[in-house]
């Protein structure tokens, strides 16, 4: 009988990023073990052009995604799946599909929790209801299954929800390289420093805002990736620029000296791993999910939310009297392809599935 691996994502961005791209990697090398995969989506996911080119490829099948874990439909649906086809593993990514993967499982189906997102911070912002409804996921729900974490504290906190600790790991986030060194059409911006600014608070955009003035009367700029919505929140000035999203990340990271990863929350962020591949220069914060980056020559760090050691950072690569050289590039990359790849995330997953057989 032909065995079936299931990946259920709460997942509907616009882009595949290296979430799919990883889920595809494994996909390939579990056929190679005999095992098909299909995937489950929320019906938002639907139209986005990245899973229409799944549906090329593999079964798909789509979810609720507003309060899947109290809606019928998603018990039904996933208990309809389970029924027509030979689950062996299951493994359920960002939390929303989680209780009903396990619920509705099979006891001989091997049942893997993918935690990628701030599961405090998630759990604080909830409603008296929703953080009972967390308790009972993690300490009740989750009797059967491994909780794999994309950072320690997530994995932590797991552990003081109720999941049992001797069932949680830690496995970090991988990047696409071969995405990374695509060729790309040329780019007219270029930025002294680069930053991601989704979220206004939790990127730190409040906190560069603080620094500039400390530096005002140097030359630079600061492009800041973000909808319009958060541009109009920046009190903008000469050095920042407004920067729309772009397809191909590996543009704006080529025509930038330095890459701001100034969080005050974080899983383990693909940016970060992404901008250390590209060779640049980081200025880094040092909330426990980043402090990894350390180990990195090509890597800065400066406490969370001081202006003023961001300030003294910035204006040492200003004027040339922060720097890093060819061998620290070469050996951050080097370190990327060993611990952060696709490929070597694919064998850690393989060693959850599957033990000695990978």
């Amino acid at each position: 009988m032909k065995k079936y691996l299931l990946h259920v994502c709460g997942y509907a961005a616009p882009y595949p990023g290296n979430f799919i791209a990883s889920l595809t990697a494994l996909a390939v090398d579990n056929k190679t073990k005999g095992y098909d995969t299909i995937f489950v989506f929320p019906y938002t996911a639907k139209n986005k052009e990245w899973c229409q080119n799944l549906e090329k490829e593999y079964i798909v099948y789509y979810l609720p995604l507003e309060r899947a874990r109290i809606k019928w439909i998603t018990y039904k649906k996933l208990r309809e799946i389970y029924k027509k086809y030979n689950i062996t593993i299951a493994h359920s990514h960002f939390e929303l599909y989680d209780m009903p993967v396990s619920l509705m499982a099979p006891k001989s189906t091997k049942v893997f929790w993918h935690l990628h997102d701030d599961l405090d911070l998630i759990y604080k912002k909830s409603s008296t209801i929703y953080k009972i409804l967390w308790k009972i996921q993690y300490a009740w729900t989750s009797k059967n299954a491994v909780l794999l974490s994309v950072s320690e504290k997530g994995r932590r906190f797991a552990v003081k929800l109720g999941f049992k600790e001797e069932n949680t790991f830690f496995l970090p986030n991988s990047i696409d390289i071969k995405r990374l060194e695509c060729e790309i059409e040329e780019f007219e911006q270029h930025y002294d420093f680069l930053i991601y600014g989704w979220d206004y608070l939790r990127k730190g955009v409040d906190i560069l805002e603080e620094a500039i003035p400390q530096i005002d009367n140097l030359n630079f700029t600061c492009g800041i990736v973000a909808n319009e919505e958060i541009w109009k929140k920046v009190h903008q000035n000469k050095h920042l620029i407004y920067q729309q999203p772009v397809n191909n990340v590996t543009s704006l990271y080529r025509n930038t000296k330095c890459f701001l990863h100034i969080s005050r929350q974080e899983g383990l962020s693909y940016a970060l791993l992404e901008a250390i591949y590209s060779g640049i220069i980081i200025i880094c914060s040092n909330i426990e999910q980043n402090l990894f980056a350390q180990e990195f020559p090509t890597v800065f760090v400066v406490p969370v939310g001081d202006s003023e050691a961001l300030a003294n950072k910035m204006k040492a690569i200003i004027t040339g009297d922060l720097y890093i050289t060819n061998e620290d590039v070469i050996k951050s990359k080097e370190m990327i392809r060993n611990d952060y790849s696709i490929d070597s995330w694919v064998k850690k997953v393989q060693n959850f599935y599957f033990g000695s057989e990978s």
